[in-house]
C-alpha cells in the first residue's frame, strides 16, 4: 500500500478510486452514522479491522471513495455496513468485509461506465 503524491493525484481528479475496510462519513468528519442510528469512529488509514474490534464496535464496513490528498477523505461513492458478531476475529471480519467490497467495487465501476457511456460523444 502507498500513500500517492497530492500532485499525482492531482493528474487524475476523480478517476482513482480506493476500498477502505471501515466506514467513512460523507463530510470527511470524525464519525459515521450507522443505519440505526449509532456514531461510530470514522476509522481511517492501516489496521482499521483491528482497531475495530478492539474499540468493541458492533457494526464497520466497506466504503469505496475517490482518492484525494487527504488520507481515507475523498467522496465517497458508495458504501456498506457489516455486522461485527462476537468471536469475530481479524481475520473472519476481513472475509465478511471482502464479500461487501467486492460487490462495491463492481457498482462502482458499473455506475462509472455508465457515466462515461452518457457523455461520450458518439461516433
Amino acid at each position: 500500500m502507498r500513500i500517492l503524491s497530492a500532485g499525482f493525484i492531482s493528474r487524475f481528479p476523480q478517476r482513482m478510486i480506493n476500498l477502505h475496510p471501515a466506514l467513512l462519513p460523507d463530510d470527511s468528519g470524525d464519525t459515521y452514522t450507522t443505519s440505526d442510528g449509532s456514531e461510530i469512529p470514522a476509522l481511517r488509514g492501516l489496521h482499521v479491522i483491528e482497531r475495530a474490534i478492539e474499540a468493541s464496535l458492533k457494526v464497520t464496513g466497506s466504503t469505496i471513495h475517490y482518492v484525494i490528498p487527504a488520507v481515507d477523505a475523498g467522496p465517497v461513492i458508495g458504501r456498506a455496513e457489516v455486522a461485527i458478531e462476537p468471536g469475530d476475529t481479524p481475520d473472519t471480519l476481513q472475509e465478511k468485509l471482502k464479500n461487501q467490497e467486492h460487490r462495491l467495487i463492481v457498482e462502482a465501476v458499473r455506475a462509472y461506465a455508465e457515466q462515461v457511456r452518457l457523455v461520450a460523444p458518439t461516433q
